[in-house]
């Protein structure tokens, strides 16, 4: 190799290497969700009491919904009846959610999270602070570009999710 075509590659590789460097290091801020978001799981489950955890991304105070229900053809059959609770500043929930009176849970079931601006238990609301943010028809929540997103008869929009209840108390 001649000392000109060494000079050239030594150019090439302390130019280059800051740049291929800078990519390497990551960025102190976590990125952004480009859309709201609601998760769900649970946690433990008995054929009388399911934990229900979640995060979600909406202000802290939104009211979500959660329910437990099953399959029934073309539709569904609640085991639970719907409970709300508010969504803390951490972004976290938890509930206990117990069956209706006569049932039992039972294995394979599904945990459901739902938040509207619109639907919500009678004498309440979201709070004005949580309507601000995502609308008072949820037109902020990302739109139907987000998989989450649902739309209920006019231009009202909800997030949607569930989990499975893999077993409850089955041995």
């Amino acid at each position: 190799m001649s000392l000109r075509t060494i000079s050239a590659l030594a150019a090439v590789l302390l130019i280059g290497a800051p740049v291929g460097l800078s990519r390497q290091v990551p960025s102190s801020r976590a990125p952004a969700a480009p859309t709201f978001y609601l998760v769900v799981e649970t946690r433990t489950c008995d054929p009388d009491d399911i934990k229900i955890s979640g995060a979600s991304n909406l202000p802290s105070g939104a009211l979500i919904l959660l329910q437990v229900s099953d399959f029934d053809e073309d539709g569904w059959k609640d085991y639970s009846d719907p409970i709300y609770i508010s969504l803390k500043e951490n972004g976290l929930f938890e509930e206990i959610v117990h069956p209706k009176a006569g049932q039992k849970f039972h294995r394979n079931l599904m945990a459901q999270a739902y938040f509207s601006p619109v639907y919500v238990p009678p004498k309440r609301s979201q709070p004005a602070s949580v309507l601000k943010i995502v609308g008072t028809k949820g037109q902020h929540l990302g739109g139907l570009d987000n998989p989450q997103v649902g739309q209920l008869s006019g231009n009202n929009y909800y997030l949607w999710t569930l989990a499975r209840v893999p077993n409850c108390g089955e041995r």
